[in-house]
């Protein structure tokens, strides 16, 4: 588990990214889910549009679950 945390933290979210790793990217969307009162499958359809705008090989999570799945690694729930 904290190996993967830690690969995420350190991850760029595409080649040449200077801004955002995969779990930054992650908790940032996450926030903004919450505090704007998103469903789950509205934040699925914005991740997979993401997905497609950022750049090719981006490691965006395409889907909420996946997402979740690392939140829960972290002991946070939405």
């Amino acid at each position: 588990m904290y190996d993967s945390l830690k690969d995420d933290s350190i991850t760029k979210l595409y080649s040449g990214c200077s801004g955002f790793t995969h779990l930054l990217g992650l908790l940032r969307l996450s926030n903004t889910k919450a505090r704007n009162g998103w469903t789950n499958k509205n934040f699925t359809e914005l991740l997979e549009l993401l997905h497609e705008i950022l750049l090719e090989g981006n490691t965006l999570w395409t889907n909420h679950y996946k997402a979740k799945k690392i939140l829960c690694l972290m002991s946070m729930e939405y």
